[in-house]
């Protein structure tokens, strides 16, 4: 089996094969494997009715959702918060479809009960934590969307001229804007305004990939997830040590951050005790 995609979230894995189609493994509480089961599985399972035409996937904790090579989107496992985005809070085992997206989305981001959708058109809809049980648009975006990322307390977007725009929780300063105030509006990121090339949520942190090849992350370090030798937080984005060019994509995970250099290393700012960026060459 040829894999071309994976998407991991705490005990969940699913992967996209070279066929389009989805298989996922790990634990399997809410249906989250998609196999119409609850048994858990340390093997790839392949999910129902996933067996080809799938264009992405995002895994968000007990939930997951696909996009298809028409654009339509699906999504299955845990709803106790509507982030299947299906008008109920029903979990369940076999993926879904998400009303109102039945073509035209471009890409799909999940995380601790919260998704978001990026459509095709550059628009930007939410469901799930937060109190939308279907797709909403995000209003406050005045231009084209290209990429979005949610972390479940927070989302950011990143427009087409590469700017960094986010809302939700900024309990840590992880929106960027200096306030550390709530915000149902999106926002703009502090010296993220223009040259973005790429953006991870993480818990309560994000990080961005310039269009230059560098990193910076902000928001939650206290186990050195912004990658810069400290474990202070940070309300605007700070250079991430080592990575200051070279860098071809990011990800961010709980509370670290990877990234992937032109030279086929993974560089990572661990949550796992580590205060700086750790690499190691890919084989």
């Amino acid at each position: 089996m040829t894999l071309t995609a994976v998407s991991v979230f705490d005990g969940d894995t699913c992967a996209l094969t070279s066929q389009g189609g989805v298989q996922c493994w790990g634990e399997n509480t809410a249906g989250q494997l998609g196999n119409n089961s609850s048994v858990a599985s340390s093997v790839p399972v392949p999910v129902s009715g996933l067996a080809s035409g799938v264009a992405a996937i995002s895994v968000g904790g007990s939930s997951a959702c696909a996009v298809t090579t028409l654009g339509s989107l699906v999504c299955w496992g845990d709803n106790s918060v509507g982030q299947l985005g299906n008008n109920s809070m029903i979990a369940s085992s076999v993926p879904v479809p998400v009303p109102g997206l039945a073509s035209g989305v471009a890409a799909v981001s999940v995380a601790l009960g919260a998704a978001c959708a990026l459509t095709t058109a550059g628009a930007v809809l939410c469901w799930g934590r937060g109190g939308n049980l279907i797709p909403s648009e995000v209003q406050g975006l005045s231009c084209g969307i290209g990429a979005i990322g949610v972390s479940g307390t927070d989302w950011c977007a990143l427009s087409e001229a590469g700017q960094v725009l986010c809302l939700g929780d900024d309990e840590e300063g992880q929106l960027g804007d200096g306030s550390e105030t709530a915000t149902n509006v999106p926002v703009a990121v502090s010296g993220l305004t223009s040259g973005v090339a790429q953006i991870a949520a993480g818990l309560y942190f994000e990080c961005a990939l310039t269009a230059a090849g560098g990193v910076l992350c902000l928001g939650a370090n206290e186990e050195g997830e912004i990658g810069n030798n400290s474990t202070a937080r940070s309300g605007v984005p700070v250079a991430v040590s080592g990575l200051s060019s070279g860098v071809t994509a990011i990800s961010a995970g709980f509370e670290f951050a990877c990234a992937v250099t032109s030279g086929g290393s993974v560089g990572q700012a661990s949550g796992t005790g580590a205060r700086t960026k750790r690499s190691h060459q890919l084989t």
